[in-house]
């Protein structure tokens, strides 16, 4: 779900079905059907952007990054296939031009960068993480030191040189920038797995940064942690019973105020802490 800046609308991700749009502008929510665009791409929309030069993009679980212009004109949902492509790494086609011959490529994730003309992509593997140019309109890998750059969700710049990044197996990692030839590289790479007990904790989607010190990371199955990314120190905290996984399999984190809202595979959960940081109120939130 991605809350778009630009209009007031929400645009939705689904599995297979395309991108669905909701609006105060309409009475009921609209589609971007994938079979209205080009029936070749059929991957779950696992990713959402929209930025302000008018362009919808969205990210697929296998299909690629797909861009469409001047999407606000077009409130119906049917655009012109000459506004729509869909870029691999140093690829870029037009729709009515892909094919599912190319290499597959999962996008997780879409993060504006506020250090260059673009935006992080963050992906399955080979390359992990990549990044969007405007000026050469094209998909970069980074490369370098990569090797832990892998399944990679969620990116946050600390700084123009140190990214933060959820990953899927490799835990979080600490990514020290530089340049070569032009490009962004990898220069090192600090990895960090937590622990609960002797259970090791290294598979994260979410990641909410709270201050200039302190991010939240939503893990598969091992609840949600806190991380001090200046002294390095965690706490995890374990929702209910550890052996309710599906509580503790965090999809999503939104914070208003005191209260978080956690998505899970067990439905929304809402938690508050007291005022030494232990868990105050935690509720599953039911459908009314």
């Amino acid at each position: 779900v991605y809350k778009d800046p630009v209009q007031d609308i929400i645009w939705v991700g689904t599995d297979g079905q395309g991108v669905m749009v909701y609006s105060k502008k309409h009475a009921l929510a609209t589609h971007l059907m994938f079979s209205h665009l080009q029936n070749k791409i059929i991957r779950q929309v696992r990713s959402i952007h929209t930025d302000d030069k008018g362009n919808l993009w969205f990210g697929t679980k296998g299909d690629g990054l797909a861009r469409i212009e001047n999407y606000a004109e077009n409130a119906d949902g049917k655009f012109p296939l000459h506004s729509i492509s869909v870029y691999f790494p140093g690829v870029k086609r037009n729709i009515q031009d892909y094919n599912r011959e190319l290499a597959e490529f999962q996008v997780f994730g879409l993060i504006p960068s506020r250090y260059m003309d673009g935006f992080w992509i963050g992906s399955a593997e080979n390359p992990g993480l990549s990044y969007y140019d405007y000026k050469e309109d094209k998909v970069i890998p980074v490369t370098g030191n990569t090797k832990l750059l892998q399944r990679v969700h969620r990116v946050y710049e600390e700084n123009e040189t140190n990214l933060w990044l959820t990953t899927s197996g490799c835990g979080l990692c600490k990514v020290i920038l530089g340049r070569k030839d032009g490009r962004i590289v990898s220069d090192s790479i600090q990895q960090f797995i937590f622990k609960d007990g002797q259970k090791e904790i290294n598979d994260f989607f979410p990641m909410l940064v709270e201050n200039d010190s302190i991010m939240w990371l939503g893990s598969r199955g091992m609840g949600l942690v806190r991380f001090n990314f200046k002294t390095e120190k965690h706490k995890v905290f374990i929702l209910g019973d550890k052996e309710k996984f599906s509580i503790n399999d965090i999809l999503s984190i939104y914070k208003k105020e005191d209260t978080f809202y956690l998505g899970t595979v067990s439905g929304l959960v809402r938690l508050k802490f007291d005022a030494k940081g232990n868990t105050d109120v935690f509720c599953m939130v039911e459908y009314q």
